[in-house]
């Protein structure tokens, strides 16, 4: 708006995603990756920022969620217009499967939203619901991964 360049060299990510237009990543006195924050934190490229990125979305769940809950665990990544699309509400009416938050935040760099859950998908008497519900979670949103199951 102004035409002022700042910089600014911090490891507060959190800084960096509430001030900052475009980021810059070094790792050992070297850029790794650049751009605009929003995709940086959405599609991180290299090793370094991906694991920048992990410790600031950090949703670790504890161990005897993991071993004990019965179903799927996916860690789903919402980004933009589907972080505001009612996604699990649809798998549970249309596929009969029951999900439950675990875990999860959204948060909003500029206007764009980023948002991670680690969600629990059971249908004990459909076994095949919670396949069908978990790629139509893939199809909707930009990331899924399979925690257990």
């Amino acid at each position: 708006q102004l035409g002022i360049t700042i910089v600014l060299i911090t490891h507060e990510m959190n800084v960096i995603k509430s001030i900052c237009d475009r980021v810059a990543v070094m790792s050992g006195g070297k850029v790794v990756e650049s751009g605009e924050v929003f995709d940086v934190f959405a599609h991180p490229q290299h090793a370094f920022t991906q694991q920048l990125v992990s410790h600031t979305l950090n949703l670790t769940l504890p161990e005897r969620l993991r071993e004990h809950l019965p179903g799927q665990l996916l860690k789903i990544l919402f980004i933009g217009d589907s972080a505001e699309q009612p996604v699990l509400s649809e798998v549970a009416i249309k596929f009969g499967v029951a999900v439950n938050i675990l875990h999860g935040k959204i948060e909003y760099i500029g206007e764009r939203a980023l948002g991670i859950l680690v969600v629990q998908l059971t249908a004990p008497h459909n076994p095949t619901a919670v396949a069908a519900a978990v790629e139509h979670i893939r199809q909707r949103t930009a990331q899924v991964e399979v925690i257990r199951g």
